[in-house]
Parts: C-alpha cells; structure tokens; sequence
C-alpha cells in the first residue's frame, strides 16, 4: 500500500497508534509541520512538543517512513 494523508474529516486513526500527522498553526495560514502523535481517548499525544499542535491529517502506511518521505507524501485534497 502506497502511503497516503487521511483527513480528520474523513476518519480518526485507531486510537493508542502512533501516526506522522500534518499539524497546522491554524486553518487558512499555510503554515504546517509534520510531528508523530498519538491518538487516545483524551486528545492527541506528541513525544516531543510540535511546531504546531492543530491536526489536521494522518498518514497511513504499513511502513516505516523517514521525515523526508513524508513530507513528499502528496497531499491530496487536505485543506490547511
């Protein structure tokens, strides 16, 4: 399977997996950052403090993916 972003629009991730995610500082600004986080029953968890903290996608893939590989991810129809 070819990775892909997922909007949070569409559907949630399964919760207590850990995703790359597309993090915005806010709808409309074109500002975004890539992060890892965690989605559970109290919000998002990140490992280590993100850039942004809105977000907005999550990329499935069933391989392991370096930063730069995800950051080449075409986006699709995400809106951020």
């Amino acid at each position: 399977m070819d990775p892909c972003w997922v909007s949070l629009c569409e559907r949630e991730p399964t919760k207590d997996k850990e995703f790359w995610v597309i993090v915005v500082a806010g709808m409309g600004t074109g500002d975004i950052g890539y992060g890892r986080a965690k989605l559970t029953t109290s919000g998002w968890r990140f490992p280590a403090k993100p850039k942004f903290s809105k977000v907005v996608a999550w990329l499935e893939s069933d391989r392991s993916l370096t930063w730069q590989q995800v950051r080449d991810v075409p986006k699709g129809g995400i809106r951020f």
